[in-house]
């Protein structure tokens, strides 16, 4: 009997902790789906982002100062303005007195790139925008064929210096000038090669609807 009642107890034992066991782990699930619910009800933090930059909508950027140092100022008499090819496009600032449209013209007629100019021509068109009408049609600054061939063997480009000399006889007028330049046109090609021309000319400018413009380019003789 003593070793029945042994073992029932043992039993109960055995039971009584395997349910207390069971309790616990109930109740340990419960507490764990009632923290998930819990943080899946909170709402999210709000986040917040900076930037660290914000453009002022009154912010302008910087003018280009291209144009203001490729067009030195206007050579004097016996003065020299060194111009490099290239020219500068005809929606640059407009000239505002003759012997600024005398040296645009100037640098940009006689500034052959031969990598680009198929013709001599070429360069002189770039100085349409400061030519009167009428003598657009006839302008001319022709260069000898053999010279040309040989400028665009070496795929020569031109620097030009000018310098203003004083025109005997003409007398100052409001609407119309003639100006004189010395004109030195160096060539710089491939594998060192130089040249150089030296041209004197004459201008005619013409004062027509507020602006200058070069109505005749003569070579002097």
């Amino acid at each position: 009997m003593r070793v029945v009642r042994s073992a029932l107890a043992a039993a109960v034992v055995v039971a009584a902790a395997v349910i207390a066991g069971l309790i616990a782990y109930t109740l340990t699930a419960q507490r764990g789906a009632g923290s998930e619910a819990a943080a899946e009800a909170r709402p999210a933090p709000a986040v917040t982002v900076r930037t660290t930059e914000t453009p002022r909508p009154d912010f302008k950027p910087a003018p280009c100062a291209c144009f203001a140092a490729a067009t030195p100022a206007n050579p004097q008499p016996g003065q020299i303005a060194e111009y490099h090819s290239g020219g500068v496009p005809a929606q640059a600032r407009p000239a505002a007195t003759a012997t600024s449209v005398a040296a645009r013209v100037l640098r940009t007629a006689y500034g052959y790139d031969t990598r680009t100019d198929h013709r001599p021509a070429a360069a002189l068109s770039r100085a349409q925008s400061w030519l009167t009408s009428s003598y657009r049609k006839v302008a001319a600054l022709p260069v000898p064929a053999a010279q040309w061939q040989r400028w665009s063997q070496h795929d020569a480009r031109a620097t030009v210096e000018l310098r203003r000399l004083d025109h005997p006889g003409k007398a100052a007028h409001p609407t119309r000038t003639t100006l004189r330049y010395d004109v030195t046109v160096r060539l710089h090609g491939q594998h060192g090669y130089r040249d150089t021309v030296t041209h004197r000319v004459d201008l005619r400018l013409v004062h027509r609807h507020g602006h200058w413009k070069v109505d005749r380019i003569a070579p002097v003789h």
